[in-house]
């Protein structure tokens, strides 16, 4: 039986097979960035031909495949991802654009500079509902509202993916998941993200922020993860022993990474501390 580790780099695709005998065998291969998981297949074909077995026969009695990937950090940094919309409360849709105040003083040589708008404005759509920061509801949701706006930016804009997040929604969620589960009956194949699921912390911009980055890297994520499944799938691999380093140091398996790629922000280089 073998555990196999896997870590995507710009130039190398690296593995690593522990045996149950105590061996640990190192292989690398090219990585090939058009379709990383051909580089991630020839390295486990390296791998095991340095263990004098066939690769089929490597995953066949593959216990565990943990891979850390660089696919999200790299969809983030060249700006590569999914036209997005944005559902908000009303009035407070430009949030998402003043961040956390920052103000560009030319003369300042520590000055913060504008982060690119990952959300157009005219992809923010606002709702009438309104939640205090106890939670309680002092203006419900306006599902008609929801609707109208969800219409507009997918038939209208063209989004591709889509972020909810209302005011103190960690506090009552039930308005951001009644949305949710709205524009899904509108649009099953739409990607949802709903920040008081995937960052149900105070502060709506880092809230907001999360939410719609989980949203733009969905795609790039979404077609890696489920490629990958496949090939390995086919090399023989039984299903749900693939997982997924994330930020924080830990592992998810591939649902939960493809329902919420932001967790693999710095997967790759997280995977070596």
């Amino acid at each position: 039986m073998f555990r196999v580790g896997v870590d995507i780099g710009g130039t190398f695709t690296d593995v690593v097979v522990a045996s149950d005998d105590g061996r640990v065998t190192r292989a690398k291969a090219l990585t090939t960035p058009v379709d990383y998981t051909e580089g991630v297949v020839n390295a486990v074909g390296n791998a095991a031909r340095e263990i004098g077995i066939t690769a089929e026969e490597l995953m066949r009695g593959c216990l565990a495949f943990v891979n850390g990937t660089t696919v999200v950090t790299n969809a983030i940094a060249q700006q590569r991802g999914r036209r997005v919309g944005l559902l908000t409360t009303r009035n407070f849709k430009q949030s998402i654009y003043i961040h956390r105040g920052i103000r560009e003083i030319q003369l300042d040589l520590q000055k913060e500079t504008r982060l690119p708008d990952i959300v157009r404005q005219r992809h923010v759509g606002e709702v009438d509902e309104r939640v205090s920061k106890s939670g309680e509801v002092l203006v419900p949701l306006s599902e008609d509202d929801v609707r109208r706006e969800a219409r507009r930016l997918v038939e209208d804009e063209g989004v591709e993916a889509l972020a909810i997040c209302f005011l103190w929604s960690f506090r009552h969620p039930a308005h951001e998941r009644r949305t949710a589960e709205i524009v899904r009956e509108l649009y099953p194949e739409l990607f949802v993200t709903v920040s008081s699921e995937i960052y149900p912390r105070i502060r709506e911009y880092e809230r907001m922020n999360t939410a719609v980055l989980n949203a733009f890297v969905s795609e790039g994520a979404e077609t890696y993860i489920g490629k990958l499944i496949d090939r390995v799938g086919e090399m023989g691999m039984a299903d749900g022993h693939i997982a997924f380093m994330h930020a924080l140091g830990g592992h998810i398996g591939a649902p939960e990474a493809m329902g919420e790629p932001i967790r693999l922000t710095h997967s790759g280089p997280v995977g070596g501390i």
